[in-house]
């Protein structure tokens, strides 16, 4: 597999674990800080966001090897 596919494969299987992830936080969760959000810059946006794709592609490692350490 093409190390490419490889990576854009595990984000999206982060992509897929994470939306449950925020669905119950959204249910059960406390967002109060998602209001402080609405005035961050463009450029804090894009800084926000490596930490988030850091954390999605890891849990796309997570989820994608779980079902072969099971089996």
């Amino acid at each position: 597999m093409n190390t490419t596919t490889l990576y854009a494969e595990l984000v999206i299987v982060g992509i897929g674990a994470m939306i449950p992830i925020i669905l119950v936080l959204s249910l059960f969760g406390d967002f109060s800080w998602v209001s402080e959000l609405g005035g961050v810059a463009t450029t804090a946006v894009v800084v926000l966001l490596i930490p988030a794709l850091s954390i999605v592609y890891l849990l796309g490692i997570v989820i994608s090897n779980v079902p072969f350490r099971l089996f």
